[in-house]
């Protein structure tokens, strides 16, 4: 059920513009969550938060060529099987090779 409802959230492509604290934000029922989406050579870096708490910071997004619209980009470890919040906020950091600042999810689960 979770999987699904959050397929939902992020299904369209977000393409969210390169400035600090820009934020994604989805409720989701499970013990484990994936963050999926491209890497590229223009993406920066996000913070991934549960429940309001960091649990990885500077997330690279960066490809040194266009690749895969699906690449596994983080996942959690295993979480209590209840309700919680995934938010990712891009950190104004990237890579030194990185051309920009931009990140995209294609889903999450």
């Amino acid at each position: 059920m979770g999987e699904r409802l959050l397929d939902r959230v992020f299904r369209r492509r977000l393409r969210l513009q390169p400035l600090d604290r820009t934020e994604l934000e989805a409720r989701f029922v499970g013990s484990k969550v994936k963050w999926i989406g491209p890497k590229q050579p223009a993406y920066g870096m996000a913070d991934v938060y549960i429940d309001d708490v960091l649990v990885a910071s500077d997330v690279d997004c960066y490809a040194p060529a266009p690749g895969a619209l699906s690449a596994t980009i983080w996942e959690s470890g295993t979480l209590t099987d209840t309700a919680h919040t995934l938010a990712i906020r891009l950190t104004g950091h990237k890579n030194a090779a990185s051309t920009g600042m931009w990140w995209s999810s294609t889903s999450s689960r």
